[in-house]
């Protein structure tokens, strides 16, 4: 059960801390010099330690901070709002080196002889990145069956090229002629027998 502290009365900051301790049961770490000359209004009502700190702290332009290994130390709140404020921005940053890393350029698509927005075209289409293509290892056109959904490949010989690309019903003509085919760097490729 968490131990609620109920009251400490206004005093000088080293003794309200001192007072602190006893009751919590919670070792602060501060030098003299931070607390020396400072007073606090104290606290009262039900408060868990945390509360009653921050309460005992307010005014004083302290604050605490826990560190890795549980210790509560106190500091001068400008050192520590600066220092979340570097960190807040230093992760700021890397999120959004992050969000750029993944993020896709808008992917226009020139089917029906227009260019439209791929979400504005009213076929199936899957585009795989430069990052997804290396972070699947898909090295050729073989590879593409495990993601793309309802891909086929069928091989039409061991020895020679050639073969067609099924993609979700879709197939050769009775000609033999590619109905389906795919574009590696705005390239149109209509054989699977090659590597990317």
């Amino acid at each position: 059960m968490m131990k609620q502290l109920k009251m400490i009365l206004a005093q000088s900051l080293r003794s309200a801390l001192e007072a602190y301790e006893r009751v919590s049961g919670i070792n602060l770490a501060y030098s003299d010099e931070l607390v020396e000359g400072k007073m606090t209004n104290g606290v009262q009502g039900k408060n868990t330690p945390a509360q009653a700190l921050k309460k005992i702290l307010k005014g004083t332009g302290l604050t605490y901070i826990i560190t890795g290994q549980g210790t509560v130390v106190l500091k001068e709140a400008k050192m520590v709002v600066s220092q979340r404020e570097e960190m807040e921005e230093k992760e700021v940053e890397e999120k959004e080196e992050k969000e750029k890393e993944y993020e896709l350029a808008p992917i226009t698509v020139t089917s029906e002889k227009r260019e439209k927005s791929i979400q504005e075209i009213p076929a199936s289409i899957t585009a795989l990145s430069e990052i997804q293509i290396e972070d699947a290892r898909i090295v050729d056109t073989e590879d593409l069956i495990y993601h793309v959904p309802n891909l086929f490949m069928i091989k039409t010989g061991n020895h020679t090229p050639g073969g067609f690309l099924s993609i979700r019903g879709i197939t050769p003509t009775m000609a033999g002629l590619p109905t389906v085919g795919f574009y590696v760097d705005d390239i149109y490729y209509a054989n699977f027998d090659m590597e990317l």
